[in-house]
This record gives C-alpha cells, sequence and structure tokens, in this order.
C-alpha cells in the first residue's frame, strides 16, 4: 500500500518534468510555385566546364573556368513579385566552396553571381552550409509569373592541384518575397 501511495504522490510529478523538456517542430509542405529551367532544359542539369591545365592553379584561391548559366522561372502562381535562390551544397569543401566528389586533389567549384553586363561577379560562399544567393523579379499577371536569373560556376584551388575529374552538386529552391 506504501507503495501505492508513493506512485500517487509521483505521477503528476513525473507528468510536470516530462512536459518541460517538450520540443515542438512545425513546418509546412508547400505546393510548387513555378517551373524551372537551367539553360533551357528542365529536370537535373549538367554544367560542364572547361577543361584547365593544372599549371593555372598557382595558389590557393586561384580560379579558372568560369561558366555562365542561366535559371528561367515561369508559371508562378505566388502573389510575391521577387525570389531570391537558395543553394545548398552537397558537400562542402574546407574553403566552404562546392566540394569535388572526383578524382583531381584540392580544386573544387565555386559559385558566382553574374555581373549586369553579364561578366562574372562576386563569389557564393557557403559560410554556413547554404547561402541565400540574389535573384531577381517575377513579372506577369498574378497566376502566371516569370523570371529569370544567371549565376556562374568556376573552378577554385584550395592547396597544390593535382590532375584528375571535378563534379559536385548543389540543390536549389527559391524564395519568395
Amino acid at each position: 500500500m506504501k507503495y501505492a501511495v508513493l506512485v500517487l504522490v509521483c505521477a503528476p510529478l513525473c507528468t510536470f518534468a516530462q512536459s518541460s523538456n517538450t520540443i515542438t517542430f512545425t513546418g509546412e509542405v508547400a505546393q510548387s510555385t513555378c517551373n524551372v529551367t537551367i539553360n533551357g532544359s528542365s529536370g537535373a542539369s549538367i554544367i560542364r566546364l572547361p577543361s584547365q591545365g593544372k599549371n593555372e592553379f598557382t595558389s590557393i584561391g586561384t580560379t579558372a573556368g568560369w561558366t555562365k548559366f542561366d535559371m528561367a522561372l515561369s508559371g508562378c502562381t505566388t502573389s510575391n513579385s521577387n525570389f531570391a535562390t537558395k543553394f545548398t551544397p552537397g558537400q562542402l569543401s574546407d574553403g566552404k566552396n562546392i566540394k569535388n566528389t572526383a578524382s583531381s586533389n584540392n580544386v573544387h567549384l565555386q559559385l558566382t553571381s553574374v555581373s549586369p553586363t553579364g561578366d562574372k561577379g562576386q563569389p557564393i560562399i557557403f559560410t554556413s552550409g547554404t547561402n541565400t544567393a540574389l535573384g531577381g523579379a517575377l513579372t506577369g499577371p498574378a497566376a502566371n509569373k516569370s523570371g529569370a536569373v544567371s549565376y556562374g560556376v568556376q573552378y577554385i584551388s584550395e592547396g597544390l592541384a593535382s590532375a584528375g575529374k571535378v563534379a559536385g552538386t548543389a540543390t536549389y529552391s527559391f524564395v519568395y518575397n
């Protein structure tokens, strides 16, 4: 009988202790708001960079092979007027770029913005694992807006480069505002 009373006295305390250690997670699953093409193709895209000689990578931070790519949005059903692109690399290199997962050592991939004249802009650095880069304006009627933005990708040296293949991945999503 003593134990039954003890359990009845402790039961409310145990419930109280558990409720103060609760973490609630919330989120949302949204419908796709735009159709996206990269360099005119939908679905997974491959951006091919030109071959570069390892002698072009003379020091840490040397870049080469800059290649522009275009992202077009269409059929957007958002009421917002602007968008930004959120990139998340498959893996990060030590220098906060997209890690090379192929055979070349110390050469990784760096995303860049594109200047208003269409030239290479500023590097997009993944200091926190993701980066939300500038996007652009969405134009057209509310049920069918469209927009476009260009980015670039280049090789970047993070040490003594060796010959070999370079490959890496990044996912993207759009933030509307």
